[in-house]
């Protein structure tokens, strides 16, 4: 069942697994700086293998355009990112779907394992 612990641009589901859902679709997923805080405090925290995926019609839009007057703190949450997914000791699974642009990129290539549907 989903974690209540705020986070509504990312569903977390507990488990062996950790699954962590992209989740919100009208922006195609894209990258926002609650989307990237709350992805940074999951990476932080998490102790177990994570498999990613998103709901909507495609996976991730890469940076959220319509933020981009908070540009540097969305880059420096970017970086945070990065590091964290490069440093993470259990495996991560990135189901892809859809379109993927620009800094969604990120997750499938750290991926240890990329699932890409047709739709990809």
């Amino acid at each position: 069942s989903p974690r209540a612990d705020g986070h509504d641009k990312v569903i977390c589901y507990e488990g062996e697994v950790l699954t962590v859902v992209l989740n919100d679709p009208d922006s195609d997923n894209a990258l926002g700086i609650e989307m990237l805080s709350e992805l940074n405090q999951i990476f932080s925290k998490a102790s177990k293998p994570i498999h990613l995926k998103a709901n909507g019609r495609n996976f991730c839009f890469g940076a959220k355009v319509s933020e981009m007057e908070n540009f540097m703190k969305g880059l420096e949450l970017f970086g945070n990112l990065y590091s964290a997914l490069l440093a993470y000791e259990h495996p991560i699974i990135v189901t892809c779907h859809g379109n993927t642009y620009g800094g969604g990129m990120l997750f499938p290539c750290l991926a240890d394992i990329v699932v890409a549907q047709d739709s990809a």
